[in-house]
């Protein structure tokens, strides 16, 4: 193609999941999509005449005209400059394009849900849980430790994942309280790499005792690997569950994965050694906006057993109603806006024993931000 000579090539551009244009670097232009690629060769010209944020069924022009040599260190500069920008806004498209489409998705496993097992949104009404069929729900359920050192649920090294849920299911319980603990969604933000069985396990253990549970894991749990991550472990209860039509119930039982529980372990009220309360309300958003995508999940409690920590300090002082009101509706205010499916489950004071402030809708005058009766919404009778 000569200098003087240039000519125009009309791409179909329309961008869905299914095909977009993209123009990458090295002269070359690709387009994909349904109906296949068409490449422009190297030693052409290509400039998108178009904003490529433009929504979705523009048509974008590329020209290909030869190219003048770039003879200066601001030629190619300008060259990156601009091709930083056309490829970042097609990244802002994509985004928001995937952001559409997993919102059509959710509502059409919403409407999944409703339909058929497990019937939910679950809700409530007096002192009952309802499905959306009407029908009263009552939980008859068994907890599955989680949130121990290891921080993956316990027994795997016995028995497979599908044979605990089954023998579950033979005691005929519909609901299994799933524990985990703050840590290791800690661990997910941060990238680290103890989050895998391999590297959880000898943490927690020690090399030697971790090389043998883990093949005993693996052993009875094919499916999984030593890089299978702690998320994934509880991912794949979460489907056998579905499976086998048990409800699964997430409990946050602590802050550090530790054995449960004492006025002495750091993880009793909001501020303790371990108990970070911003971390605290970002891992139950982070794993009630993860479970979205279980279809067995339908609820999820607060925190297990609130309680005085024993050392005479601030957090100590501070336990009590007063502190409690703040932190748990923030909390349950977070998970909704996340996912607003799950029923939320308050813990009480005195190790859980206490909820009588709350259902007996206490005024609170002294407590900050607060005008008289302290209200959750649906009322004092919505609370489970």
């Amino acid at each position: 193609m000569s200098q003087s000579k240039s000519r125009q090539l009309l791409l179909s551009a329309t961008v869905t999941p299914l095909g977009l244009c993209l123009v990458e670097s090295c002269d070359v232009v690709r387009h994909y999509g349904p109906n296949g690629n068409v490449t422009l060769h190297p030693g052409h010209r290509q400039t998108v005449d178009a904003d490529l944020s433009l929504l979705a069924g523009q048509e974008h022009v590329v020209s290909t005209a030869t190219p003048p040599p770039l003879n200066s260190v601001e030629q190619l500069s300008g060259g990156v400059k601009a091709t930083r920008k056309m490829l970042t806004r097609l990244l802002v498209v994509t985004t928001a394009l995937l952001d559409l489409v997993n919102a059509s998705l959710r509502k059409v496993e919403l409407q999944a849900r409703q339909d058929v097992w497990p019937f939910a949104p679950l809700r409530t009404s007096g002192r009952d849980i309802i499905d959306t069929r009407g029908h009263k729900v009552v939980y008859a359920g068994i907890n599955w430790p989680g949130a121990a050192d290891v921080m993956i649920p316990e027994g795997l090294q016995y028995q497979s994942i599908s044979t605990i849920v089954s023998k579950i299911k033979e005691l005929r319980m519909n609901v299994i309280r799933l524990t985990y603990a703050i840590e290791m969604i800690d661990d997910i933000f941060n990238s680290t790499a103890d989050s895998t069985l391999s590297g959880a396990l000898t943490r927690a253990l020690g090399p030697e005792n971790a090389t043998t549970i883990l093949n005993q894991i693996l052993t009875h749990n094919p499916d999984l690997s030593a890089e299978t991550t702690r998320l994934q472990v509880f991912d794949a209860i979460a489907a056998e569950c579905a499976k086998q039509e048990i409800y699964v119930h997430l409990d946050n039982h602590m802050s550090k994965g530790e054995w449960c529980c004492s006025t002495s372990d750091g993880n009793g009220w909001f501020g303790d050694t371990y108990f970070n309360t911003t971390r605290w309300i970002r891992g139950l958003t982070y794993m009630s906006s993860h479970a979205f995508s279980w279809p067995a999940f339908v609820s999820t409690a607060l925190r297990n057993e609130f309680r005085q920590p024993d050392s005479p300090s601030p957090v100590r002082e501070n336990y009590g109603w007063k502190d409690w009101y703040p932190h748990v509706l923030a909390a349950a205010n977070s998970i909704n806006s996340a996912n607003s499916d799950p029923l939320i489950f308050f813990s009480g004071l005195g190790f859980d024993t206490d909820l009588a402030n709350v259902t007996a809708g206490t005024y609170i005058h002294d407590f900050p931000h607060t005008i008289g009766c302290v209200q959750f919404e649906g009322g004092f009778q919505d609370i489970v």
